[in-house]
């Protein structure tokens, strides 16, 4: 395939950049239904991607929220199609979610950060505090951090 002038080493690592969010937000497809919100936390070069994807993989009308310390950020998350966006120095991502979604919580988190702070957000800000009686949720938070192998949260919440 025709290069059309990029450098393929520099090129190369676009294809990392873009397949981390992919397989990230592709793991949401089953769990979102019409009227969901997804959180994106971390708006950088991967959270970009991340908000992309979720736009075109998800249901239409599922509410896309971007969460970042940076306003310029932000502002990129916007234009790239984000709903919603907080500055989570400004308020709290959690409260401001929940206030979002009539405190039901979102359906889909990736946290892009990986930080110890920006893991309790996600957690926190999840559907699993508005569970009905008698039903089950699997919760899975995919923490990337450190350009390696992403790692998880995994648990089953069952108010039975």
């Amino acid at each position: 395939m025709p290069a059309q002038g990029l450098d393929l080493a520099e090129a190369a690592a676009l294809t990392d950049a873009g397949l981390t969010p992919y397989r990230a937000v592709k793991k949401l497809v089953p769990a979102i239904y019409p009227g969901s919100t997804v959180v994106i936390i971390g708006t950088g070069g991967l959270g970009q991607f991340g908000i992309q994807y979720a736009k075109l993989l998800l249901l239409a009308g599922t509410t896309v929220v971007a969460v970042d310390v940076d306003n310029r950020k932000l502002e990129i998350a916007r234009d790239l199609g984000a709903d919603v966006v907080i500055n989570s120095c400004d308020e709290d991502p959690v409260h401001r979610i929940k206030d979002l979604t009539g405190a039901e919580g979102a359906q889909g988190i990736v946290d892009f950060v990986g930080a110890d702070a920006t893991l309790r957000q996600a957690y926190y800000s999840a559907w699993l505090y508005s569970l009905p009686e008698n039903s089950e949720l699997w919760l899975l938070i995919i923490r990337m951090s450190d350009c390696s192998k992403p790692s998880s949260y995994q648990a089953n919440y069952s108010t039975n």
